[in-house]
């Protein structure tokens, strides 16, 4: 229970309000009766557009449908591409990250770490993503980490999928927005 409002308050504050809490550590969060979730020390913030929050969306659902001909396109479409970047090399890098990751069972899977170590491909051909991007990944791969110690079973990509599903029907519906 609270290992999954965690991961859902963390997704409504990326996807849904555009800021969200980016030093996840343990001690910056209480938890109140009822298993409310109370952040505390906000020295540490991010802010992401909503232009940045439509393509961010479509990213995570590329991921997780292992779509990566369509992440490659998306990411090519908010990194800074230096003079020698490279993207088809970046794309066979991506290739390398699903292979690695996607096999496993889902509760071994790091969403989180899927994203860093895109980041890291990014870099290594020439693509360089906006800090506020690399932030939110560092705290997602944060974030994931102190959920599998609160429960090592959670299927965060069951939780991320539901949550998308979700949005979309509220975006058909916007009474149940959120």
């Amino acid at each position: 229970e609270v290992a999954h409002r965690l991961l859902r308050t963390f997704l409504k504050q990326i996807f849904l309000f555009g800021f969200f809490h980016a030093d996840p550590h343990p001690g910056n969060f209480l938890m109140l009766p009822d298993n409310c979730i109370a952040f505390i020390d906000f020295g540490l913030m991010g802010q992401i557009s909503q232009g940045e929050r439509q393509i961010l969306a479509k990213l995570f659902e590329a991921t997780l449908e292992e779509d990566y001909a369509r992440v490659a396109n998306l990411w090519l479409e908010i990194a800074h591409a230096s003079i020698d970047a490279d993207a088809a090399s970046f794309q066979r890098g991506l290739e390398k990250i699903r292979g690695k990751q996607m096999n496993l069972p889902h509760e071994r899977i790091h969403v989180g770490e899927i994203f860093l170590q895109m980041v890291q491909n990014s870099a290594r051909h020439g693509l360089r993503l906006p800090r506020v991007l690399y932030l939110l990944f560092r705290t997602l791969a944060e974030v994931e980490g102190l959920l599998h110690v609160l429960y090592p079973g959670l299927n965060v990509i069951a939780h991320c999928r539901e949550f998308a599903q979700e949005q979309e029907a509220a975006a058909r519906e916007p009474a149940r927005l959120a």
